[in-house]
Parts: structure tokens; sequence; C-alpha cells
């Protein structure tokens, strides 16, 4: 299980806490608040969105690194057994 600040579900809590806190000490109207509550939540699923896209083609570079790790191995091991 994920440590909670690595979740976006406390990110999005504490954005909201923090918007409600602001609604309640004035600095923000109550529709404001809830603009401003939206727009965070759409900002955060996009960052979610970016760093798990960023993790998929780093897995798939990582792959594909090891694999031509392989085969330059397997190339190597024929080359050098091949008698002229």
């Amino acid at each position: 299980m994920k440590s909670g600040f690595k979740t976006s579900e406390f990110w999005m809590t504490l954005l909201t806490q923090i918007v409600g806190f602001l609604v309640l000490s004035g600095k923000l109207s109550p529709e404001n608040g809830a603009v401003v509550t939206s727009v965070l939540d759409v900002m955060v699923k996009g960052i979610v969105d970016i760093i798990a896209g960023g993790y998929m083609i780093y897995t798939a570079v990582e792959y594909i690194k090891g694999r031509m790790k392989l085969k330059r191995t397997v190339v190597e091991k024929q080359a050098s057994s091949i008698t002229v």
C-alpha cells in the first residue's frame, strides 16, 4: 500500500481542505471556492496522468534497452565462435 502523501486522493483532499478554509475565512466566496476546487480536481488528475504516462514511457525504454543488450550479447557470442 502507498504512503498517504503519494496518492492523488491525499492531495485532492488537502487542496479541498485549503479551499474550504479560504472560503470560511472570507478570502474566497463559496462560488469561487467551488470553481477553484473544480479546477484543482482537473489539475491533480492531469498531473497524475502525466506522471503515469512518463512511467510507461520509461518502462518501455528500459525494456527495449534490456532486449538490445541481450541481443548484442548473443551476437557477440556467435561472432566469437566463428573460426576463419
